[in-house]
């Protein structure tokens, strides 16, 4: 799923000459045909993943840009919705740790570790919530996603399928 993320966040940006801002993104790990791309970034890619979520989140909310329109992708992008409109956010899933993984997730942790996790999830989970008051439109990549976003946020989306470049097929 992520190459396709990136694919259609790679078309929009061509197509809407747009910048775009991650999170993190190291461009020697990268699909090919984003290597060439300028991609500005928030944070470096040293941080253990959990800790640079959280720190991303950080960031994220801390984000002052000026654009006449917002794209976001990505669920810690959300983040920054309440200072960025208008918008629109291009759901490639509802955040799975926090809603349909989460009791999953959560065996795998014991003792101390185990708390945290369900601590760190219930201010995830509430931020996550409030953060998606602040999105004027949901477009989701399919209509699994377009269910989800019903059923945890209980708000309307529309499926805007990702591109294909059919030239390689025969």
């Amino acid at each position: 799923i992520l190459w396709y993320c990136m694919v259609t966040l790679k078309q929009m940006a061509k197509e809407l000459n747009a910048d775009i801002i991650a999170g993190r993104y190291d461009p020697e790990k990268t699909f090919e045909g984003f290597k060439k791309i300028e991609i500005k970034t928030l944070i470096s890619n040293k941080f253990p993943q959990r800790i640079g979520s959280l720190l991303l989140r950080h960031k994220f909310s801390r984000l002052k840009l000026n654009y006449d329109f917002y794209i976001f992708h990505g669920g810690m992008s959300l983040e920054a919705t309440k200072n960025h409109q208008p918008n629109v956010w291009y759901c490639h899933s509802p955040k799975r740790d926090i809603y349909d993984l989460y009791k999953q997730m959560r065996l795998e942790f014991k003792g101390i570790k185990k708390y945290l996790f369900i601590y760190i999830n219930q201010i995830l989970k509430r931020r996550d919530q409030k953060a998606v008051t602040y999105i004027n439109k949901i477009l989701t990549n399919s209509k699994n996603v377009q269910k989800r976003v019903k059923k945890y946020y209980q708000r309307q989306s529309e499926p805007l399928y990702p591109f294909v470049d059919l030239k390689g097929f025969k």
